[in-house]
């Protein structure tokens, strides 16, 4: 059976983690990831990411252009001098970096400045192990930055926090700088959420040959065939749901979706 995954989204006031994005690159498959900052060598093997770079700061990020403020990203990965990840990265590269580097034995949170590692805004030393397995997790609301870091063969845990002086809504993604080798296991965004409650309602497959589909109108998701999905929501919350959007996801790699995110504006209570 082929499938998608759904997943629906909204901003407003009361916090908790709703899931926007994973990818664990079982399919080998990351040329729809944008490439930000400087540039390097990225590619998919074995599951996983690799870079490698000798430039200051070189990123990917997630396929869909997915634009948010406030969420939280997660990364598993390892390095040897840098494995990072970053957030509200607008169209001038500019944005919030967050990495651990082993080699010079610190973790930062930093401002990304037009694709430049630029202002530090927190500073951790520690005697970080090489070559091993990091957890790294990077949330933003509002002006507040938490950087978590676990180590899962020590039992280490960190957490350091910082202030953003510009907070913007921007893209999410992986990184890495001055290294030679970086991989990562799996990459996940979680939104921050409120007190809305949106449902779908309603979902409609189009696969007949009007509009921007192409098939044979038997409902049934086959070879060389363009669907159209029609989703209905519904908000049951209290108040209104703000900066509504929709990310589909194929759980299939032979399925290709063209327009991953959808805007839905405000749905009101």
């Amino acid at each position: 059976m082929r499938s998608f995954l759904l997943v629906l989204f909204a901003l407003s006031t009361i916090t908790s983690a709703q899931l926007i994005f994973y990818d664990d690159f079982s399919d080998n498959y990351i040329d729809d990831w944008t490439q930000r900052g400087l540039s390097g060598s990225w590619w998919a093997s074995g599951e996983l990411v690799h870079a490698s770079t000798y430039n200051n700061w070189s990123g990917l990020s997630t396929p869909g252009e997915i634009v948010l403020q406030d969420c939280t990203v997660e990364i598993y990965g390892t390095a040897i001098h840098a494995l990072a990840l970053f957030t509200r990265l607008n169209e001038e590269d500019t944005g919030i970096y967050a990495n651990v580097s082993p080699d010079l034995d610190r973790a930062r949170i930093r401002r990304v400045i037009n694709g430049q590692a630029s202002t530090v805004l927190a500073h951790l030393s520690h005697d970080f192990p090489s070559e091993v397995w990091y957890d790294l997790k990077l949330t933003c609301e509002g002006d507040s930055i938490s950087f978590e870091i676990y180590i899962p063969s020590t039992g280490e845990e960190f957490d350091i926090h910082a202030l953003d002086p510009d907070p913007h809504p921007g893209e999410c993604g992986m990184t890495t700088g001055e290294e030679s080798h970086a991989q990562w296991n799996w990459f996940m965004i979680s939104g921050i959420a409120g007190s809305g409650s949106c449902t779908l309602h309603g979902l409609d497959t189009d696969d007949d040959d009007q509009g921007s589909s192409n098939g044979n109108g038997n409902w049934a998701f086959e070879e060389s065939e363009q669907i159209e999905l029609g989703i209905e929501l519904l908000n049951q919350g209290s108040g209104d749901m703000e900066n509504t959007f929709a990310v589909l996801q194929s759980l299939d790699s032979r399925l290709i979706v063209s327009e991953p995110v959808q805007q839905y504006g405000t749905i009101p209570s």
